[in-house]
């Protein structure tokens, strides 16, 4: 199990403010509340992370979808 600060210091993850905000808005990795502490399972947030840069991804790549060429008459007289 992993501290908050320990999350925050594997490269790929968010750093602390920003896992606390995600925690608070219940859309972080999951996590376990012990007294005061907040602990998360490595093998969770690598889950969460992945998951979250495969979302991020898809978007990206619709965006870079070549869009139909306009056709033009035989004349060469299509309005642009």
């Amino acid at each position: 199990m992993l501290t908050v600060t320990q999350l925050a210091a594997i490269p790929g993850f968010p750093c602390e403010s920003i896992l606390r905000r995600l925690r608070r808005e219940n859309i972080g990795p999951p996590f376990v509340r012990i007294g005061k502490c907040c602990f998360y399972d490595m093998a969770e947030a690598a889950r969460w992370l992945e998951s979250r840069m495969k979302s991020h991804a898809q978007p990206e790549a619709q965006m870079r979808t070549p869009s139909p060429e306009r056709s033009e008459d035989q004349d060469g007289d299509t309005p642009r």
